[in-house]
């Protein structure tokens, strides 16, 4: 028990963060040129134009990943109604399970980071689209809310729903996280991101999945093995 209590469950947390931090950093002073749309500079310049001119822009991937990109919000969906039955079950908020607070708070963190980088508009798109003008592009947005909320509910399912429904929560599992890769990869091969753009969300989203699993209590063992042990 102490080791799962220990400080050091938050070491790979700031790990993450401190590489996401400095890649963040590093593509707004490495190699930074004007090579995207109306002159914008992009860091990494030679290692994205040449991914860029390499794939291209696709328009089959690009509504491929609108259309997935929906998906993972109805995990919030999906958690608030779990949140509402469990409210109108125990008839407090204080009674709710813990995990569903930090989900919560989980999800908060990342909406403030999606409006911090849209604000701070660090890369621009490759393409521009439907003359829309410059927009905004690291991170990969798609990329950041595709791993954050599956990710997440990744992680909170088991601790929920493992003693009453383990066949479906391996089930739904399995199906977030090939959701969470096709959204990826159709982001990537649209060609409406730099590459910088998709590895920065996933650094971004492994370090605050990170941060929601230090937090998150330990998932409980099955009773069937804890009676073995006895």
């Amino acid at each position: 028990m102490k080791l799962t209590h220990s400080p050091l469950r938050f070491l790979p947390a700031g790990l993450l963060t401190a590489a996401a931090v400095a890649f963040t950093i590093l593509i707004t002073k490495v190699d930074v040129q004007s090579v995207g749309p109306e002159g914008s500079s992009v860091g990494f310049a030679t290692l994205n134009a040449q991914v860029h001119t390499a794939f291209g822009f696709n328009q089959t991937f690009f509504s491929l990943s609108e259309l997935l990109g929906v998906l993972p919000f109805l995990t919030i969906a999906f958690f608030l109604l779990v949140a509402l039955v469990e409210l109108l079950r125990r008839r407090s908020l204080k009674k709710l399970p813990r995990e569903l607070f930090l989900l919560f708070g989980f999800y908060a963190v990342v909406l403030a980071l999606y409006l911090l980088f849209e604000k701070l508009a660090l890369n621009f798109r490759p393409v521009i689209l439907d003359g829309e003008g410059l927009e905004a592009s690291y991170p990969s947005s798609h990329t950041l809310f595709a791993l954050t909320l599956c990710g997440s509910a990744l992680l909170v399912l088991p601790r929920l729903f493992d003693k009453t429904h383990p066949g479906l929560v391996k089930l739904a599992r399995a199906a977030l996280a090939l959701l969470a890769l096709a959204v990826v990869f159709t982001r990537l091969f649209s060609g409406v991101h730099w590459l910088t753009d998709i590895f920065g969300g996933l650094l971004i989203s492994a370090a605050l999945l990170a941060w929601l699993s230090a937090f998150l209590p330990p998932a409980k063992q099955p009773a069937a093995s804890s009676s073995r042990d006895n």
